[in-house]
């Protein structure tokens, strides 16, 4: 009869705290069919005399012996009792030969021996647990030196002790600790043994990690890839593992695929325990990018060539761009005239003197390939000389065309005085003037010009060069479009006065008077001064005038200038008397 062990026979065997204790067996004695007499050796022995054998009989009685009643056979195994000789049954005489009357009697004092046989698949020994990987058939075969086994009894997890006849099946994944022992037909009792076994039915699990760079499902070719596996009951046995259509190998350290070319792959992995549970394939697909970023770079604003040698300014940024074929870019970084690298965000200035600037720059991609031509460089990178850095405008100059007048610190104009502007750049050249009047819209310059209004003025002027560096000076002056005023001033108090015509009156002089001429000017002062008389040549005024001819009118035409060259007329008109 076979035991199979379910769940619910678990729970049926679910008695008693106290079902691990060995079941209560009475020591006995058997007769066996051919009427021998197995008697257990730990039992005592009473004999008894009777003539009937229906009849009780009576208890027998040693005066010389107190190891009789009652009394212990000491043999293992065919023991005797005898009396001296042994007689006829018919004749009551003793028969000769001589010998003696014998009773047989076979004491059993030892009990029987049980091991345990199992079928299963492959098993494993830990920690003095037998692991099986498939469902376990278990036998109990017992022997006993005489008498013969009765029962077998197995405890299965601290249940209470059942009869075993054939065998016991155990087929739920789980631990069973066994206690078993037997008896024998005479009630000797072997101590429990007790085995564990495991059934584990489960697969290891392994799980799949990168070491390295990786990004999704691409990797580098400098990544490794580090298998893990663990079982929870017999142990891992082993993981195994192929590339592509390669060959099946033994997992003993993280995978390189330093070896694999550029493109698709796949890993195929899986794990054994002790006891040959195998774990389901599994497949790992991923993508080895071996292929560094590409990368430009641009220069964005000012730029100016002249002579064959290119200018840029301080506001000239460089913008950088990298390309990836797979993974995509993570980082690029530049370094300005071997300084160390800054990680790139956005278009960068040239932080530098006047001059040409090296750039060093690389990419990374996400799984850490760089662009080629920093391969085997290091982070060196790509070089780039940018164009020569031309930080500083144009120096400015500017001169007065013209007349100008200078009082302390102060400069003065005329109207006709022009401004020239000049700029001059030793390095990308002058691109343009332009200027603004006393905070106006700021104009291009192109040739000297002149202020007319009169009164104080600011001029701020500006210079560009062919990379837009900018220059600013600014020039204060007045502009005096004002000549100076004329005082005539006679000798002597004229005499009298004579009509011209209807409109015109003018004072009489003596003939012997003198004209005095002089001027003062507000701004920059009196220069000189210029007369005629009656519409003749002009002259040069120098002292007064005289020698006037009687009897005449005369028209003086007096003309001062400041010195500016600015200037204010005057008509002086008086006669002569006799």
């Amino acid at each position: 009869m076979r035991l199979t062990l379910t769940a619910l026979s678990l729970l049926a065997l679910l008695h008693s705290a106290r079902g691990q204790e060995q079941l209560q067996h009475p020591k006995k004695y058997i007769v066996d069919e051919e009427g021998k007499i197995y008697w257990n050796r730990h039992l005592p022995v009473y004999i008894r005399l009777t003539p009937d054998p229906s009849q009780e009989g009576v208890p027998m009685k040693s005066h010389s012996s107190s190891y009789v009643d009652p009394y212990f056979l000491d043999t293992e195994g065919q023991n005797w009792i005898r009396s001296r000789w042994a007689t006829d049954q018919t004749t009551h005489r003793t028969i000769e030969p001589k010998q003696e009357a014998m009773w047989e009697v076979y004491a059993d004092g030892l009990p029987p021996f049980t091991k345990v046989d199992y079928s299963s698949g492959r098993t494993y020994l830990k920690q003095g647990k037998r692991y099986a990987s498939q469902k376990l058939l278990l036998r109990f075969p017992a022997q006993d030196g005489l008498v013969g086994v009765e029962e077998t009894y197995v405890s299965i997890n601290g249940q209470v002790y059942q009869t075993i006849k054939d065998s016991l099946l155990l087929t739920r994944a789980q631990e069973y600790r066994l206690r078993y022992y037997s008896v024998d037909k005479v009630g000797n009792v072997e101590e429990a043994r007790e085995i564990t076994f495991v059934l584990d039915l489960s697969s290891p699990k392994t799980k799949l990690d990168l070491v390295g760079e990786s990004y999704e499902n691409i990797l580098s070719h400098q990544t490794k890839i580090e298998l893990k596996a663990e079982d929870e009951d017999a142990g891992l046995s082993k993981i195994q593992y192929s590339l592509d259509d390669g060959p099946v190998r033994n997992y003993l350290s993280p995978i390189s695929l330093y070896a694999l070319s550029e493109g698709e792959h796949t890993l195929s992995y899986y794990a054994s325990d002790l006891v040959g549970n195998q774990e389901e394939k599994q497949t790992y697909e991923f993508y080895l990018d071996r292929t560094g970023p590409f990368i430009t770079s641009e220069t964005l604003g000012d730029k100016f060539m002249t002579n064959g040698k290119e200018y840029s300014s301080g506001r000239t940024r460089v913008k950088l761009t990298a390309l990836d074929n797979k993974a995509g870019i993570k980082e690029i970084f530049y370094s300005l005239n071997s300084e160390a690298y800054e990680p790139y965000d956005k278009p960068f200035y040239i932080k530098s003197k006047n001059g040409n600037t090296t750039i060093r720059y690389y990419a990374v991609d996400r799984v850490g390939n760089k662009s080629q031509s920093s391969l085997g460089g290091g982070e060196g990178g790509t070089s780039l000389s940018t164009p020569y850095l031309d930080l500083t405008g144009p120096k400015l100059s500017f001169a007065y065309q013209g007349k100008m007048f200078a009082m302390r610190d102060t400069t003065y104009i005329s109207p006709e005085t022009k401004i020239k502007l000049s700029g001059y750049d030793s390095e990308a050249g002058l691109q343009k003037l332009s200027y603004s009047l006393d905070n106006g819209g700021e104009q291009d310059y192109a040739e000297p010009f002149s202020v007319i209004e009169a009164g104080k003025h600011t001029l701020d002027y500006y210079g560009y060069d062919n990379v837009n560096n900018r220059n600013h000076e600014s020039l204060f002056f007045i502009v005096d479009n004002q000549g100076p005023e004329i005082f005539p001033t006679f000798s002597i108090t004229p005499v009298g006065h004579r009509e011209l015509d209807s409109a015109t009156t003018v004072d009489v002089y003596p003939k012997h008077v003198l004209l005095f001429l002089s001027a003062s000017d507000t701004e920059v002062g009196f220069e000189r001064m210029e007369y005629s008389i009656n519409d003749g040549l002009p002259k040069a005024y120098s002292s007064a005038l005289g020698g006037f001819a009687p009897q005449k009118d005369f028209t003086i035409k007096a003309t001062a200038y400041d010195k500016l060259n600015n200037s204010t007329q005057k008509l002086i008109r008086f006669g002569v008397s006799n």
